[in-house]
């Protein structure tokens, strides 16, 4: 769950209320592009997407730690610290679309073209897609659509392939359908406490993109009474940050914890024919 876990976090330090993951089978056009990006559109990805875009200190910190795959310190690398790295326990290649430019990290050097030791990666403006003829967005077009400016941000994880795994510096593990479905799992035995700590953070959904275009929710959590819940944990966090917690008796300290239990809609996959929702 790890890396699912680092992307709810990094869209919340941005600010943002919404998040979806999408498990995508799906296989799209490669026609035009060059043939070392054909894999980039047929194997699956795992995509997140967060209502929030990129600040151009966003993109200058993530380019620190995406295109070298060290780590750097928080400070280099602005709200997404060390945690982007997880990504690469999925592909050899992330890549991520906001306002109008579609980045990528090749640390191999293998997949997009230009990409060298001095720039392990590259930047494409929406126009150069459009010039070149790349449908590089088609992927994405469930959240971006047709506008210029998309006011949010999306990451595409293309999964490491065996045979990129038996080649790669990064990892040699290859990651599949089940690894993200149990990553995905793990979240639904979360449950609401997803949420729970968050700032701003409403709104958790999962989806599951098979090949044939059909989409299967996997899980879809939002928080219905916000300001409740940010009241109660701020309440939760002075109780506990408090010099003695249990100063006014374990009596008194359990009843404030139930009164600041916060109520969120839960609605978990139970089968492939319905979905069981639960308030807590």
């Amino acid at each position: 769950m790890g890396v699912l876990k680092e992307f709810i976090q990094n869209a919340d330090d941005a600010e943002a209320d919404e998040i979806v993951f999408v498990i995508d089978e799906q296989e799209y056009e490669v026609t035009g592009l060059p043939y070392s990006m054909h894999w980039l559109h047929t194997t699956p990805s795992l995509l997140i997407y967060n209502n929030k875009p990129f600040s151009n200190r966003d993109i200058q910190g993530i380019q620190k730690i995406g295109e070298s795959g060290k780590s750097l310190s928080v400070g280099k690398t602005g709200r997404f610290g060390l945690g982007f790295n997880g990504c690469y326990n999925v592909t050899d290649v992330p890549c991520f679309f906001t306002r109008n430019e579609l980045h990528f990290f090749d640390p191999h050097f293998q997949t997009i073209p230009e990409a060298s030791v001095e720039s392990p990666g590259r930047c494409f403006h929406v126009d150069e897609l459009i010039d070149e003829k790349w449908p590089l967005l088609d992927a994405f077009f469930p959240f971006v659509g047709n506008e210029n400016e998309f006011d949010g941000t999306v990451f595409r994880l293309p999964f490491r392939t065996t045979q990129q795994a038996s080649n790669s510096l990064i990892k040699k593990d290859a990651y599949t359908i089940s690894d993200a479905l149990e990553a995905v799992h793990e979240l639904q035995e979360m449950g609401s406490a997803i949420l729970l700590f968050l700032k701003n953070v409403r709104r958790l959904k999962v989806e599951h993109r098979k090949r044939d275009g059909s989409v299967l929710c996997l899980l879809s959590i939002h928080a219905t009474n916000f300001n409740e819940i940010v009241k109660s944990r701020a309440e939760v966090n002075t109780l506990l940050s408090s010099p003695d917690p249990g100063y006014s008796g374990p009596r008194n300290s359990d009843q404030t914890l139930r009164r600041n239990s916060v109520k969120l809609t839960v609605k978990k996959r139970e089968n492939d024919h319905g979905y069981k929702t639960q308030n807590t």
